[in-house]
């Protein structure tokens, strides 16, 4: 059973774990390299208080964090999305469901993907989950959900 719950100020170190990720940083198009605690700490307590940013952690039996998902609105009427989650739980549709669950509650709020190229997967599975290619370019792919 995967449970979503909005991510709170207890959760900046499972987060700054995850996103200092190998399988994490290799596929972002703007941090390539580790973020420091004061530089997280500070990027999370804004987008706590941001009316446009939404963070749910991913727990499976409402007991464990396996993950995390964002939606963060940053230009025109598009949330950028953003999905993690922990290896073991890969490849079980953990990403899917969460996504599923996350668009309802958001109540289908007008969501982009910016994909980097190196990340096939990521591409598959945002167009697996119905969002369309809207653009690219040497460096990434845009994708849509409206």
């Amino acid at each position: 059973m995967i449970n979503l719950r909005y991510a709170n100020k207890k959760d900046v170190a499972i987060l700054l774990e995850w996103v200092n990720n190998f399988d994490s940083i290799s596929t972002k198009l703007v941090n390539e390299s580790a973020i420091t605690l004061y530089e997280h700490s500070n990027w999370f307590s804004e987008r706590l208080k941001d009316e446009n940013t939404h963070i749910w952690i991913i727990e499976k039996a409402k007991k464990y964090p396996i993950g995390q998902i964002r939606f963060q609105k940053k230009i025109s009427n598009y949330f950028d999305v953003d999905i993690y989650v922990v290896e073991e739980e890969r490849k079980k549709g953990v990403a899917s469901k969460t996504l599923n669950k996350a668009m309802r509650i958001s109540e289908s709020l007008p969501l982009r993907a910016l994909v980097k190229k190196n990340n096939l997967r990521s591409y598959n599975f945002f167009s697996k989950n119905g969002f369309l290619l809207k653009s690219e370019d040497e460096f990434k792919w845009i994708l849509i959900k409206e």
